[in-house]
């Protein structure tokens, strides 16, 4: 009876030394460039935090204002206008949290959308800054913050965790762990605590 090689356990390897050696450079090679990328990477994260933090702040913002809506109307014409109210704020609650997750996964299109917030973020701070210099602290903070999340997101480091070969290095390397530390999630709560206040007095003290 024939057997076949493969499920032979007496047949010879057909891995050489030269194939393991080759196998363990690589991973020794995906290690060190993941390694070398540490601390972007856990930037990234920690903005990502944020952003998380932001979503569930805004979240909560809605849900008070729509509860608020809702007692407050009368007849049932009124609740049922609400509805696309409720939507749209489960659309702007939720937006932060879907470009959190896209950061935690290094995608490209959250950088992207990062970038492009801060960029729309930044103008209408510097404004207030520009027109009313006496109160500029709270839109200085912002700016600064929107500075350091456009290029934590678009510089050099950035732009190489973001690719689709770095995402394959992390997929080699399991192993290799690092925590987002607190220290740097909890200050850029802290920003964004401020960030929201400012814009929020902005629009609501007469």
């Amino acid at each position: 009876m024939d057997m076949d090689v493969e499920s032979n356990p007496y047949a010879a390897p057909t891995c050489t030394q030269r194939d393991v050696d080759a196998a363990t450079g690589r991973a020794r090679d995906a290690e060190r460039i993941r390694r070398e990328h540490f601390r972007q990477e856990a930037t990234v994260q920690a903005i990502a935090i944020f952003y998380f933090y932001f979503s569930g702040v805004q979240g909560l913002v809605a849900a008070v204002g729509l509860m608020a809506a809702v007692l407050a109307a009368e007849g049932p014409r009124v609740e049922v206008a609400l509805v696309p109210f409720a939507l749209l704020l489960l659309v702007v609650a939720g937006l932060p949290f879907v470009i959190g997750r896209g950061l935690q996964t290094l995608q490209r299109w959250a950088a992207v959308a990062v970038a492009c917030m801060c960029c729309i973020a930044i103008l209408p701070l510097a404004a207030a800054i520009v027109l009313n210099p006496a109160q500029a602290i709270g839109p200085m903070l912002g700016v600064a913050a929107n500075g350091y999340f456009l290029y934590s997101v678009s510089c050099k480091k950035a732009r190489e965790i973001f690719s689709a070969e770095y995402r394959e290095v992390v997929r080699q390397t399991p192993h290799a762990r690092y925590r987002v530390a607190i220290v740097m999630s909890v200050p850029l709560a802290m920003v964004v605590g401020v960030v929201v206040l400012t814009v929020a007095a902005a629009f609501l003290v007469p």
